[in-house]
């Protein structure tokens, strides 16, 4: 692990292997500990770089909704690519990682190789009531109840005993506050849809055969709206396929890299 200051923060970026440069970035509420069974054979091919976003992980975690927003938060990874030198990466988001992926090619393409896009869309296409359920209950709930409810939602039928109790772990060490002011502040109103026809370099998206968080009819809509997109269906997983199905996620993510 390496904490260190990227821009006005201190961002906790965790690195393996050589190669080409492949950017890791995880979603609400999660870290860099997220990829766990991914990095090792992914770091046999590349060069992995996975950052904590700010407010979670081991990231630092500025409280105030000023210090959270899309531009704010995808600007400390601008950072981080143009501080460590990586030159053009391959960027890998998942859900909010995926919705900063899209703002940064959209304000920068040149730090990109390709997209790889999961569990994501390009506009927040939640439903209503998985929202509204996650902010009354953030408000009200111990972390530990909440991050239950959270995988309950995420995960698929026929997701295993360790990837619910692995998620709800990593779920449950967040802040409350913070977790909240992402999901207000970031997640609900992005909107890129206007902007995916104009990504140029090669694109993969990922869907979850079962997934309630984004829809699968979102993920699809995306592949559809993106130029020279490949895309991956996971079947039996929800939103966190990368746990649920590790060994095909991954297949998926080295049959487009190489």
């Amino acid at each position: 692990m390496s904490r260190q200051v990227f821009g006005n923060i201190v961002l906790n970026v965790r690195q393996w292997g050589s190669g080409e440069p492949l950017v890791l970035v995880h979603g609400i509420g999660a870290g860099s500990d997220l990829w766990l069974l991914q990095v090792e054979n992914l770091s046999k091919y590349f060069h992995v770089i996975a950052v904590d976003l700010r407010g979670f992980g081991r990231s630092d975690r500025p409280r105030g909704d000023h210090n959270y927003s899309l531009p704010i938060m995808a600007e400390d990874i601008r950072n981080v690519i143009r501080t460590l030198d990586l030159g053009p990466v391959h960027f890998l988001g998942t859900s909010l990682g995926g919705f900063i992926a899209q703002y940064l090619y959209a304000t920068g393409p040149e730090d990109f190789r390709s997209l790889l896009l999961c569990h994501t869309a390009g506009q927040m296409t939640m439903p209503d009531h998985v929202i509204q359920a996650r902010l009354t209950a953030i408000e009200s709930m111990s972390m530990d109840d909440y991050a239950q409810m959270v995988v309950n939602q995420a995960v698929g039928p026929k997701a295993g005993e360790f990837a619910r109790e692995w998620i709800s772990e990593i779920l449950a060490r967040n802040d409350p506050e913070i977790y909240g002011t992402v999901l207000k502040n970031v997640l609900c109103g992005f909107d890129m849809a206007d902007q995916l026809s104009k990504i140029r370099v090669p694109t993969l998206v990922l869907v979850g055969e079962s997934d309630q968080v984004i829809p699968v009819e979102s993920g699809l809509r995306l592949a559809e709206e993106i130029p020279n997109t490949e895309l991956a269906v996971i079947s039996d997983a929800g939103h966190v396929s990368y746990v649920e199905q590790p060994a095909a996620f991954q297949k998926s993510i080295l049959s487009f890299l190489t």
